[in-house]
């Protein structure tokens, strides 16, 4: 097996075509490694010269494809004193990870650590890997031998469902007064209109309803703040070029609340592999008493098919609202896979420097209290 190093100019039609055909046999499969979601980031929201593709080949007549991964560099850091590459990271991106084929992924580890430093890559940080992740189980599974090894950097929990045979069981599972607090805004804004929740997937999204959502991200405090989707044109491009990739492989879900007719709350989601993930919510902050992200959360609870998907991933920051609505949490972890001997060594030290320190600060604190 060989590794590589491309720059996005050197990424062909072909490279994307077997890329495409990779995700059905990846080791872990997930929107935030996916084609859909990785080539439009790399295109708009990095300059060229930044982000690189590493793309594993076996050694066979074909030189079928082993895994690929975007990364961008890393500036030094006390914790890693050299320069070194993370998986590529955006604003968007909750989930980190690498599309590795299932029967390649261990010989694809070992070609990085003895193939890596030759390319240029002495440590590659991975933020946000999921707690049960193929990927994560190997890294830390690793032996822990100089040269190579993989290192914990922290840990996070977020919300996450999984869906039961009787999804009627969740709400069930939300407390008395938080659930008489939904019903009581629901019924106040019943009182304004007609109300109705609707769900569509795949290639019946249609352009309008996208273009509402955009339009109401906007028009919130996101839009004030510089922060929308829409607030810069590369932003947007890459949304609209995600957007698309996604509805065409019937991996893109929309769940709406209307008021009489109109949206005033829109869930930009995918599904993959049995899946959910709640990419990017928006609502019309006229009705923001009345809390329309959350009703049309609850709606989306109460309409779902187990049959369809089995767990969902919020895909938010820890302490969202949506904890108290979604009792389960996941856990993500974010690490550094040290590939040169000479940065292992140097790191090694600096960690049990750290370690010793803060073992001294709490015996010095112990003492004085």
């Amino acid at each position: 097996m060989d590794l590589n190093l491309l720059l996005l100019s050197q990424i062909t039609p072909m490279l994307i075509a077997e890329w495409l055909a990779l995700e059905p046999l990846a080791l872990d499969l997930h929107p935030f490694i996916s084609l859909s979601f990785a080539l439009p980031a790399m295109r708009q929201l990095f300059e060229p010269d930044v982000v690189r593709l590493l793309v594993w080949r076996n050694r066979d007549g074909a030189r079928s494809l082993a895994g690929v991964v975007p990364i961008t560099a890393v500036p030094p850091r006390w914790t890693l004193p050299a320069p070194s590459w993370q998986v590529m990271s955006t604003p968007y991106s909750p989930l980190g990870g690498m599309l590795l084929h299932r029967d390649h992924a261990a010989q694809a580890l070992e070609v990085l650590r003895r193939q890596g430093p030759r390319r240029g890559v002495s440590a590659l940080q991975i933020p946000d890997l999921p707690g049960d992740s193929g990927l994560l189980h190997r890294l830390e599974a690793l032996p822990n031998r100089l040269g190579a090894h993989w290192i914990e950097d922290r840990r996070r929990e977020r919300a996450f469902l999984d869906v039961p045979r009787d999804p009627a069981q969740l709400l069930q599972g939300i407390s008395r007064k938080k659930m008489g607090e939904i019903r009581r805004r629901q019924r106040r804004l019943a009182e304004r209109g007609g109300l109705e929740w609707r769900e569509t997937a795949g290639a019946e999204v249609t352009s309008e309803q996208i273009e509402t959502f955009l339009a109401l991200e906007n028009a919130g405090w996101k839009g004030e703040s510089g922060s929308s989707l829409l607030a810069l044109p590369q932003r947007e491009r890459f949304f609209r070029e995600m957007a698309e990739s996604f509805r065409q492989r019937g991996e893109l879900l929309l769940t709406e609340l209307l008021l009489e007719g109109r949206v005033i709350s829109s869930q930009f989601c995918f599904l993959q592999r049995r899946t959910g993930y709640i990419f990017k919510s928006a609502y019309d902050e006229t009705y923001r008493e009345f809390g329309p992200g959350i009703l049309n959360k609850i709606k989306q609870i109460a309409h779902l098919d187990p049959s369809q998907v089995d767990r969902w991933d919020s895909c938010t920051q820890s302490g969202s609202y949506i904890e108290e609505i979604w009792p389960q949490r996941q856990r993500l972890v974010t690490g550094t896979l040290v590939l040169n001997p000479a940065l292992d060594a140097g790191t090694r030290l600096l960690r049990r420097g750290r370690s010793l320190v803060r073992t001294m600060r709490g015996q010095l604190l112990t003492a004085a209290g």
